[in-house]
């Protein structure tokens, strides 16, 4: 990763692409859009395309780090059809062994890439649907690419895509249906009324699983990027995999490519469990996020490689006074043994949606490289909520913009009826064990003259900065520090030794653990 940090120089401030493509999860929000991107080392381009290029010779070098040769410990596993009944990865995650199993060829599917396969796999889904109450349904997809519409899967469903094979989006909006906007939300996130659906979508369903010998779910993003910059765009884009009300979500040993907007959204559900999966889309790609936590409990995520245009991974809960009204909360998330990298946006980021209120977040093992910003914690008056009991352990940085941030200054609003009044309340936010080097500001810790947020920690902290790079800068917020370096704000008072106290880590016990 240092070497690769070396590559970048000329990319960094004063490129007009970059301010252009002002590409923060959240389009409408430019709380740290003036920041250069991170970009620091020896010259080669000043644009766009040098980043782009950069950022897809990444993949091959983080996926092996990371994970090494093989994500998915599947090597027992072939095509075979007699081995098709076999879904179960020698490692974790662990899910049921289907009794039934289908072919999607024996529905009409036609692997050339260019034959529609929306109405074959959604036959083929209903077959999976008749035997729920038999003990569910495996759906094969066997090699080759599948283009296809937006398909509903059902409950007890095992989606297996073989290695080589392809899901690959039809990007006619035609092929997409239009959903209702979501409750916490009010409305579609880019623009008023409803929005499209998901390539594969889950609605109130149970025990639901996409995997598979590392195939490859692609939602032929260009077309829709293109159409939203072009404004003609009719609704909001729909997700790449879209959960809604589902309990039990498993998406594991697979790649998810080129979403039209946010890759895996998971809102309203309970149970979900994300396990070796690479997520990709290039860094100019508007807005879109690896993956959404949105208004869901009990989460695992982990050994998962991120790298998009719009965040890596973002903690959701509703939109101002449709998020309050809603008020279903995301709480008992880890995140964990990942890889993060997003120039032109946030690694890790809570809100700016949080109005429905966070807590019990942990993250730990996680490295994040050639960000805007590693970790961002975004809200505004308005959102009303909380966000507490958070915290972030023995993470590693590399060439970041900002590593830390708690800014209060989104201004994106569903309409004019919020209430200014609404003020978030943030307390119990822990960092532990944070290193990094290549940093241009090591934190801008901004909390509401209104509302400060509270019992701040940070311990053993280590951030080496650039020449030339800026410390830690504090606004409205309180808590302590010890063993941090640059030196901490006045704010958080220093503590020479003993403990530090996380207030809400009791949370965590179990989380992960599954």
């Amino acid at each position: 990763l240092t070497a690769r940090a070396g590559q970048l120089e000329t990319l960094r401030a004063g490129s007009d692409d970059w301010r252009k493509e002002q590409l923060f999860d959240g389009d409408r929000d430019s709380d740290l859009v003036s920041l250069s991107p991170p970009l620091h080392g020896a010259a080669t381009s000043t644009s766009i395309a040098g980043v782009r290029a950069f950022h897809a010779s990444a993949l091959g070098d983080i996926t092996t780090k990371i994970h090494g040769s093989s994500r998915s410990d599947l090597s027992g596993i072939s095509s075979s059809s007699s081995s098709r009944s076999e879904v179960r990865s020698s490692g974790k995650p662990q899910w049921p062994n289907r009794p039934h199993v289908f072919d999607l060829a024996d529905f009409g599917g036609v692997g050339d890439g260019a034959t529609d396969n929306t109405r074959a796999l959604q036959n083929a889904v209903y077959a999976v649907s008749t035997v729920a109450d038999k003990g569910g349904g495996q759906l094969y997809v066997p090699p080759g690419v599948y283009r296809t519409g937006s398909v509903n899967l059902t409950s007890a469903m095992t989606l297996f895509l073989a290695r080589g094979a392809t899901i690959l989006g039809n990007p006619d909006p035609a092929l997409w249906p239009v959903i209702p906007p979501l409750p916490s939300y009010g409305r579609g996130r880019e623009m008023p009324g409803p929005r499209y659906s998901s390539l594969l979508h889950c609605h109130n369903l149970t025990d639901v699983v996409i995997t598979g010998d590392n195939g490859v779910v692609d939602g032929a993003g260009a077309a829709w990027w293109q159409m939203k910059r072009a404004g003609v765009l009719k609704h909001s884009r729909g997700a790449l995999i879209e959960a809604m009300w589902t309990s039990g979500v498993t998406v594991a040993n697979v790649t998810l490519r080129d979403a039209p907007a946010w890759a895996l959204h998971p809102v309203y559900c309970d149970h979900v469990q994300v396990s070796n999966v690479t997520i990709t889309a290039p860094p100019d790609s508007p807005n879109t996020i690896g993956i959404v936590i949105d208004s869901s409990e009990d989460v695992l995520i982990e050994g998962v490689t991120v790298l998009t245009g719009g965040g890596g991974i973002s903690i959701k809960s509703g939109w101002d006074e449709y998020g309050l009204a809603f008020a279903r909360p995301t709480h008992a998330v880890t995140i964990q043994d990942s890889h993060i990298e997003s120039p032109l946006a946030t690694a890790l980021s809570i809100g700016s949606e949080m109005s429905g209120g966070v807590h019990a977040l942990r993250c730990r093992h996680v490295s994040i490289a050639h960000s805007r910003a590693a970790f961002h914690l975004r809200t505004a008056p308005g959102r009303g909520g909380y966000i507490r009991d958070v915290l972030l352990e023995d993470v590693t940085m590399l060439n970041v913009t900002v590593a830390l941030a708690f800014l209060p200054t989104c201004r994106s609003h569903p309409d004019d009826h919020f209430d200014p009044a609404a003020l978030p309340r943030v307390s119990n936010i822990s960092f532990a064990s944070i290193s990094g080097s290549l940093i241009s500001e090591a934190g801008r810790l901004i909390g509401l003259a209104a509302a400060p947020f509270t019992d701040v920690s940070l311990s053993d902290v280590n951030l080496q900065l650039v020449e030339g790079g800026k410390g830690f800068s504090c606004q409205h917020v309180d808590g302590h520090a010890r063993n941090v370096s640059p030196a901490i704000c006045p704010e958080l008072s220093a503590i020479e030794a003993g403990p530090l106290e996380c207030g809400g880590c009791s949370s965590f016990r179990g989380l992960g653990e599954r």
